[in-house]
């Protein structure tokens, strides 16, 4: 008799389990489903923020960089126009570029008219 009777509560005790177990389950399986959407909105309002500070980085960079290109061309301009830079230009030589256009032509250093020709026998380069 005492067999049956601790099989019997070992069946009751089992079913409890077993349903304690689903609903823990249950349970547990909403939770995570909370968790995945709050973790998802949250990483999407952060990709949106990191996207808009790129983009405000991004234009305060070339913002910056514009002004600084500007800068620099001034400076090399009036550096070219007063010959105060040390190991400059000396006086008789004209530095040449070569535009990659379509006219394929010759510009000076400051000359805003292109260059057909150009001849270095009367530069001194001693």
């Amino acid at each position: 008799m005492l067999g049956i009777a601790v099989g019997q509560w070992l069946r009751i005790l089992g079913t409890a389990v077993g349903q304690w177990l689903r609903i823990l389950g249950t349970a547990v399986a909403q939770w995570l489903r909370i968790l995945g959407t709050a973790v998802a909105q949250w990483l999407r309002i952060l990709g949106t923020a990191v996207a808009q500070w790129l983009r405000i980085l991004g234009t305060a960079v070339g913002q910056w960089l514009r002004i600084l290109g500007t800068a620099v061309a001034q400076w090399l301009r009036r550096c070219a126009i007063n010959r105060k830079v040390v190991g400059s230009i000396s006086d008789g030589v004209i530095g040449i570029f070569h535009s990659h256009n379509p006219s394929d032509r010759t510009m000076g250093l400051g000359s805003t008219q292109p260059l057909t020709e150009m001849s270095t026998r009367s530069i001194s380069w001693g």
